[in-house]
């Protein structure tokens, strides 16, 4: 659910934006996609960071300040006088940037760890299904909701359901993320040794 959603929300945000930048604002392929480059370098920022704290803290903090923040960032970028087409854009999309970043990473150490190593091999290929599953659903409900035209009111409204399914269904997702025995181990205080000297 954290792989599929998460890429669901993300491929289908960067069509539904590629699509009204070319569409409507008279952007080129390479220039939309250039606007796009601001989000994928937080993505690539940020995950290195969620992967630290994945390994410190177990995967639900991650996943939830990843939903936490793409949900708020999203509904950000769907207020009705917000230009999509304008550099004040890019505020707004810098948590959505920041919140994909920390939700890439959760999903794979969530299902190894849930499962004995014996079955990581076949573990590990439930994420990557649950990407592309994601990744084709966003692309096919971006698709619909535009199919009458890439206009201001189809993307925000088309946005405004991503910010409710990141909220409303990724949250919920995330916090039903438990930790591992290593992971819990990792996080108990450490007792000191008792003091004393020998006599």
């Amino acid at each position: 659910m954290v792989a599929g959603l998460t890429f669901a929300v993300m491929i289908g945000s960067f069509y539904l934006a590629e699509q009204y930048l070319q569409d409507r604002a008279g952007y080129s392929a390479l220039g939309a996609s250039a606007v796009l480059i601001v989000v994928a370098v937080l993505v690539s920022v940020v995950a290195p960071i969620s992967g630290r704290l994945v390994d410190r803290s177990g995967e639900r903090r991650s996943a939830l300040i990843g939903f936490l923040a793409a949900g708020i960032g999203l509904a950000l970028v769907c207020l009705p006088d917000l230009p999509l087409d304008s550099p004040v854009a890019l505020g707004p999309l810098t948590p959505v940037g920041l919140g994909l970043g920390m939700l890439l990473v959760p999903a794979s150490p969530a299902a190894l760890n849930a499962t004995p190593s014996s079955r990581h091999g076949r573990t590990s290929s439930v994420p990557s299904i649950g990407r592309l599953l994601g990744a084709t659903t966003g692309v096919g409900l971006a698709g619909l909701a535009i199919a009458a035209g890439a206009t201001a009111q189809t993307v925000h409204r088309a946005l405004l359901i991503g910010a409710a399914l990141c909220l409303l269904v990724g949250i919920p997702t995330a916090a039903r993320l438990r930790p591992s025995e290593r992971q819990r181990r990792l996080s108990r205080p450490r007792t000191a040794p008792p003091s004393g000297h020998n006599l």
